[in-house]
């Protein structure tokens, strides 16, 4: 199978640096995103998937419709695509990192009641494991930048280290053959 996993574009919380895993927060693309989700639904215009998943956050949703003019495929809400429940919904980046380069517990930290990474990298590990059986030739995933790393370092079998490495900017996609 075929994958293609897109970084959804920018929001008016990435402008704000803050951080949001929370659904029913009113978080949506800004112009710039709006412009953004439109190339890259142009760039992904020729390519042949069977169908779209997206995480429960709008932006993912927001960023797929556009890719989805060209394709007309259903779109499936997944939660284990969302971004990681940092503990900081709403708060500036800067304190979550602040929070995790100060732990010793790093990958495994969690936060006021927030998950780990090394939690949110299981739910796309146990994402990813569902995904290969089904019988789709392509599928398009559009999804948070840690889950993107965490895909591309299940898929090439990296730590949380090495996976954290990878950084695809917002609005573009990467292709994987699983």
């Amino acid at each position: 199978m075929r994958i293609y996993v897109a970084r959804h574009t920018q929001t008016n919380y990435n402008v704000e640096a803050r951080l949001n895993s929370d659904p029913s927060i009113d978080v949506q693309l800004t112009e710039l995103g709006i412009t953004q989700a439109q190339d890259l639904a142009q760039k992904l215009s020729q390519e042949k998937f069977e169908i779209i998943y997206i995480s429960e956050l709008p932006r993912t949703k927001q960023t797929a419709e556009y890719v989805n003019k060209y394709h007309h495929v259903p779109m499936v809400v997944d939660g284990r695509l969302n971004d990681n429940a940092s503990g900081f919904e709403g708060r500036p980046t800067q304190e979550y990192l602040a929070a995790f380069h100060g732990s010793s517990n790093g990958w495994h930290a969690k936060f006021n009641d927030g998950e780990s990474l090394v939690d949110a990298r299981s739910r796309a590990e146990d994402f990813l494991s569902e995904l290969r059986t089904k019988p789709y030739k392509a599928a398009l995933i559009v999804t948070h930048g840690y889950i993107v790393e965490s895909i591309y370092g299940i898929l090439h079998d990296l730590g949380h280290e090495e996976a954290s490495a990878y950084k695809l900017p917002q609005g573009e996609f990467a292709v994987f053959d699983v």
